[in-house]
């Protein structure tokens, strides 16, 4: 954008582009699209337009680790999305906002197709960039059509990620230490025929003991009223406290001064598992 301004001597004008105005992030801003859950409860995540997603949750009682359980009828599905606030947004101090999106599972029909064959064994990884290569191959079995691709769900990205070689699987581990899942399916390309699923099992053991840079603390506010929003963490978020080893809280005072009030906030964190202090 280029703009032209006239003057006349003595006169002087300096100028710049202007700066777009601060505004709220909001979940109509940030326009979630292509959300879906597939015949099987696999969810494909939606495209932010502002912001990362963070995690996604669902209230139905069938959802467990980021899939659905398969349906008799179509269903609609509800999941909300926690999404990272970028520091250009006037809201970039709560961190986090949650927005949800709605789409139809379709009945579950297929016939025949991949089927498991027994189970993947448990994993154990140090945390830090420890790994583990499967062959996945040898866990399903397939129809008429061979296999031809699997695909990976994790939820766990802070705990370990992974890459996928024609069937090699490789897990790497990350920084936090936990028992988490991770998901492999097996499909032979056929719409109509079923595809397989199989839960990995993961264990993320830290060496050292949990400290407070493990906690990973996301989200959390303080709101005018004074009542406190707990932040999630890598652990169960406990007792909240104005100051280490304080009284517990529920809340802080009201703020009716009209700009922000700042708070330091101390959380009472059990440790969780994988750490030498676990339970702590």
């Amino acid at each position: 954008m280029s703009t032209k301004i006239n003057v006349r001597s003595p006169f002087y004008a300096s100028y710049g582009e202007p700066t777009p105005p601060s505004v709220e992030l909001t979940c109509a801003l940030i326009d979630l699209q292509g959300f879906s859950v597939d015949q099987f409860g696999n969810v494909t995540k939606p495209t932010p337009k502002y912001g990362t997603i963070l995690s996604y949750t669902s209230s139905d009682g069938d959802f467990s680790d980021g899939r659905f359980a398969t349906v008799g009828s179509d269903t609609s599905r509800t999941v909300t999305f926690t999404i990272s606030i970028p520091p250009e947004f006037t809201n970039a101090l709560d961190d986090t906002i949650d927005c949800t999106a709605t789409a139809t599972q379709p009945t579950f029909v297929c016939t025949g197709g991949v089927t498991t064959s027994g189970s993947i064994p448990n994993q154990a990884l140090d945390t830090g960039g420890d790994t583990v290569t499967i062959d996945v191959s040898s866990y399903f079995t397939a129809g008429v059509d061979p296999i031809s691709y699997y695909t990976i769900t994790n939820n766990y990205p802070d705990y370990f990620d992974y890459t996928i070689d024609g069937s090699d699987l490789t897990i790497v581990s990350k920084n936090k230490a936990g028992v988490k899942n991770l998901y492999i399916e097996a499909n032979d390309g056929d719409p109509l025929t079923c595809n397989a699923t199989q839960s990995i099992q993961i264990t993320t053991t830290a060496t050292t003991a949990y400290t407070c840079d493990d906690s990973y603390l996301t989200g959390g506010i303080v709101n005018q009223d004074g009542s406190i929003l707990k932040p999630t963490a890598n652990g169960v978020v406990g007792d909240i406290k104005t100051s280490s080893g304080g009284t517990p809280i529920t809340s802080v005072a009201a703020n009716n001064t009209g700009s922000f009030i700042e708070w330091t906030l101390y959380f009472d964190i059990t440790v969780p598992n994988g750490y030498s202090n676990t339970g702590k």
